[in-house]
């Protein structure tokens, strides 16, 4: 790898952010932390041609999920496919 690769890559916010993670640093930010797990694992089922069946969400997106729809179903309906939150029939 050139120096300047090396360097662009030391300076990346997604390797800074991996690197976060790992030392625990966004532990507070479940919400977060459970919406880019599930874009990870979607892209990998998506890859495998499997779909969202059986899909496993992290409590706290669930949690989230779940006041977004007692908020307004509308805004839910938008935020869907913008970010990965549960099939408004399995939440409880």
């Amino acid at each position: 790898m050139q120096d300047g690769a090396a360097a662009g890559l030391i300076d990346s916010p997604f390797l800074k952010f991996a690197i976060g993670v790992h030392q625990g640093k966004y532990d507070n930010n479940r919400v977060f932390l459970d919406m880019v797990l599930a874009v990870v694992q979607l892209e990998s089922r998506e890859e495998r041609g499997v779909g969202r069946q059986n899909f496993l969400y992290g409590p706290a997106i669930r949690e989230f999920a779940n006041t977004a729809l007692s908020v307004s179903p509308e805004l839910y309906r938008y935020l869907r496919p913008v970010i990965p939150l549960p099939d408004p029939r399995d939440l409880k």
